[in-house]
Parts: C-alpha cells; structure tokens; sequence
C-alpha cells in the first residue's frame, strides 16, 4: 500500500506512509526502542535504566528548549503571544520530555506535534491529557495538539511557514532520516529560518564528539552535513548556537539551536 490520507487539521490534508508508519509503531512497541543495539545485544540494558536513561535525557531536552524559548521571550515580549511551537517526532513522550510543554503556555504560546507512528501518536495525546487534567491550570487543551502525520511530506508542501509558527523543534528525530530525506528536511528548515527570529531546535548526535560510537539503525550526521542543506534552503548563513552535551548510555548528543546569521 502507498500513502494513506489520515484527516484534515485545520484546513491541511495530513497524509501517512503505512509502511514508514508500521514500521516505527514495531519499533516503539518493542522492550527498549532507542537502547543503543551494542547495549541491547551485550545484555546492558534494563527497565530501570532505560527509565533512568529515557528521564534525564528527556530532562535535558526540555530544559534546552525552555531556556530557548525564555531568551525568546525576553527579546519579543508579548509579540509572542499567540505563536507556535512545533514538535518533529513524539519520542517516547514521557513526562520529562514534554514537560516544557507547559512552560510553552504559561508563555501563551502553543504547541503542536507532529508522528508518523500511531503508537507514539497515542502516548503523545495521553501525557497531554494528563497534564491538562493535573494542577497546572495554566496549561490549556486548546493551545496543545498531536497530530498523526509524515513530517517530511508537511516539510515538502511548506505547511510550518506561516508567520505563527517561531520555532521547531526536533530531539532524536534527523538522525533517523535516509541521507536524501535529512537534506530535504533540513533545507525546508532552512526556508523557516527565513522570517527573522525563528530557530530550529535539534538534539541530535554529531560523529565528531561520538567517534568510537557505531550507529546501527541511525545516523550521525556531522554538523556540515546539517548546516549546508539548511544554509542552501535559507540562502544565507546558518550558526548552530548554544551547544550543549547530554550522554545517552554511550551516545553524547547536542542541543543546537540553528538561526539564520
């Protein structure tokens, strides 16, 4: 079967891979779904410290964006009010991960993400079910949605430029990509970055501070591999600013933050 038509969001015609999307609902289904396979397969890798390790490195990747998001703040002010913050990729949406979600409306901003896969689809809407049942009333149903979607066809028909959209953000996505598939998401990134003050957000682990590392089912895309499709979609300059380390098992992976120079 070929692409399958999910729904219309908001005016936009969402459209899914079946084969992308089974093949990620397998991967998210299975014990420990982003464990480095050398750990998996040397018997290093259990429930508690896949929690452990899934927890402080969704900690890290919350704490980056908000402290983007804060700067952001400070620099625009209430021009912000109203705008969106959009997610690539679900993860495993635990409560660390998308805890900055609610630090996203207390900025009267929104936030919307987008999966291919059902399954993470699902975890995504119950965690953010959950929050809009706890005690942070600040945190509102309808500034928060996921949507089931391929990214990449959404990048190719230019669905994030409208003016409301102020950053992207995508932790342990790119890495994930066919070669092919980076350059062309990252060069509609780039197309974002064109309206001044917005920024791209990855975490994404880069070959150079990982040289001993073997990536079995990703890749490690150097930092040039990034910067030269976003700059060609751009058409300027593109800096990665405020990198920053977090260690995964043995993966160390960086917080950058890509704004046009």
């Amino acid at each position: 079967m070929g692409n399958m038509k999910v729904a219309m969001r908001h005016g936009l015609e969402l459209w899914v891979d079946l084969n992308l999307q089974r093949t990620w609902d397998a991967k998210l289904m299975q014990p420990w779904p982003f464990a480095p396979v050398a750990w998996v397969q040397a018997d290093l890798v259990d429930d508690d410290n896949y929690r452990r390790e899934n927890f402080l490195f969704g900690a890290f990747c919350s704490s980056y964006v908000t402290i983007h998001l804060q700067q952001l703040r400070l620099r625009g002010g209430k021009n912000l009010r109203g705008g969106t913050i959009i997610g690539f990729g679900v993860g495993v949406a635990n409560e660390a991960e998308l805890s900055f979600v609610t630090s996203v409306n207390q900025m009267n901003l929104n936030f919307l993400g987008y999966d291919v896969s059902e399954v993470a689809v699902r975890h995504g809407r119950e965690f953010l079910n959950n929050l809009q049942q706890g005690k942070t009333s600040s945190v509102s149903s309808q500034l928060n949605a996921i949507h089931h979607a391929e990214i990449e066809q959404l990048c190719r028909e230019d669905t994030f430029l409208p003016a409301e959209n102020i950053c992207i953000y995508a932790a342990r996505f790119i890495q994930f990509l066919s070669r092919e598939k980076m350059q062309q998401v990252m060069y509609h990134l780039g197309k974002f970055l064109r309206r001044t003050g917005r920024a791209v957000i990855l975490v994404h682990p880069l070959p150079e501070k990982n040289p001993k590392v073997t990536w079995t089912n990703s890749s490690a895309y150097s930092l040039k591999e990034l910067l030269e499709p976003t700059s060609e979609g751009l058409g300027g300059s593109v800096d990665a600013l405020r990198q920053l380390d977090c260690l995964y098992y043995n993966q160390i992976y960086t917080g950058l933050t890509l704004q046009a120079r």
